[in-house]
């Protein structure tokens, strides 16, 4: 059953992106640094939550109110309101007296059509802010499934876009430091490279026993699927080392590519002996 939800939750990453964006569009909201929207799994394991918190930003003189919003990729289609062929994310006089909200100024949230709980702050930065600014925002997953955070101004008239804005989105999966679109490729390559062991292991046993009568392409064979082993582990390591450790180390990410090539490059040739008649 697991295994299902992963390949499913692979899946998902071609078609989420599109979604994603044009539900983002909606909100005014950039698509770029600011926010981010991961799948995240969550076991009974650990705990996955997410948390946000707000940089310095590299000007002065400034005072900027930021709307912050931490939901369900689903909730997203409930996060503003449309008047008067308008979008409207904050509350406005108008929109107290149709019965949309309460207070002016305040967040639009459609709690009634909500799938699950969304997390919104409406605070003030400026000069006298104590950096990293802590929102206090802690949204704590209770069900696997792509999670949206929103982070931008409540009013474009303070921001001038001379400098950036940035935040500092914390994601805690149960299963490690990936996202969670990324964790599959932990057990896909762990399971491959097992198979790759099993193979290879046999393959070599079988050469050493006939190996009088085999012939010189069956010795190439054997080194490319020693080769081809050797990258699938290298390719796992990289992927459970990034998952624990939150470093995504660029030597065993270019070794693995490095393998990568040198595997297609010997693939080829293979093919191309094979093709010469040898």
């Amino acid at each position: 059953m697991k295994g299902l939800l992963y390949f499913t939750l692979l899946l998902s990453l071609f078609s989420f992106p599109s979604f994603v964006l044009s539900l983002t569009e909606q909100l005014n909201c950039r698509t770029n640094n600011i926010y981010s929207q991961y799948g995240i799994i969550a076991n009974e394991e650990k705990n996955a939550y997410i948390s946000l918190e707000v940089m310095k930003p590299k000007t002065s003189n400034y005072n900027i109110t930021m709307i912050a919003i931490i939901c369900n990729i689903l909730d997203l289609d409930n996060i503003r309101y449309n008047y008067d062929d308008k979008k409207f994310l904050m509350c406005s006089k108008d929109l107290v007296e149709l019965g949309v909200c309460e207070k002016v100024d305040e967040i639009i949230i459609n709690k009634k059509n909500k799938k699950g709980k969304i997390l919104a702050k409406l605070f003030e930065i400026n000069d006298k802010t104590e950096y990293p600014y802590k929102t206090e925002l802690k949204y704590d997953v209770d069900e696997t499934g792509f999670y949206s955070v929103i982070f931008k101004t409540a009013n474009d008239d303070d921001y001038d876009k001379s400098y950036d804005l940035i935040s500092n989105v914390e994601w805690h999966s149960s299963t490690g430091e990936l996202a969670g679109g990324d964790y599959p490729k932990v057990k896909f390559y762990g399971f491959l490279a097992l198979i790759y062991i099993i193979i290879c292991a046999l393959w070599i046993l079988n050469a050493y026993i006939y190996r009088q009568d085999i012939l010189p392409l069956q010795h190439y064979i054997t080194g490319i699927t020693v080769f081809v082993t050797i990258e699938m582990i290298m390719h796992y390591v990289y992927y459970n080392h990034y998952n624990n450790t939150n470093d995504n180390s660029m030597l065993l990410l270019i070794f693995a590519g490095g393998l990568n090539a040198g595997r297609n490059s010997l693939t080829f040739f293979i093919l191309l002996i094979v093709c010469m008649g040898y």
